[in-house]
């Protein structure tokens, strides 16, 4: 799993990079802001009978539900589930 995150997921570390971001989001209107976040839904085939009443939505099945931000120019800098 980690090989994965380092091979995508990219947050600016220099201080240049971050007022770069935030200098773009600030010229359309959203100072301070650094990414937008979005959610996605995944089904969850194989979830064990006794978590289903805990991951169940209103699908009426088991979902797992990841939130990820990415930047301006579609860089992923975040996914937590």
């Amino acid at each position: 799993m980690a090989s994965l995150y380092d091979r995508w997921i990219h947050v600016p570390e220099i201080d240049l990079q971050i007022q770069a971001v935030l200098g773009l989001y600030a010229s359309h209107g959203f100072p301070g802001c650094i990414g937008s976040v979005d959610c996605v839904h995944v089904p969850w085939d194989r979830c064990q009978a006794w978590l289903r009443s805990l991951y169940c939505g209103k699908e009426g099945f088991p979902m797992i539900s990841y939130k990820v931000v990415v930047s301006h120019d579609g860089r992923i800098l975040s996914v937590t589930p």
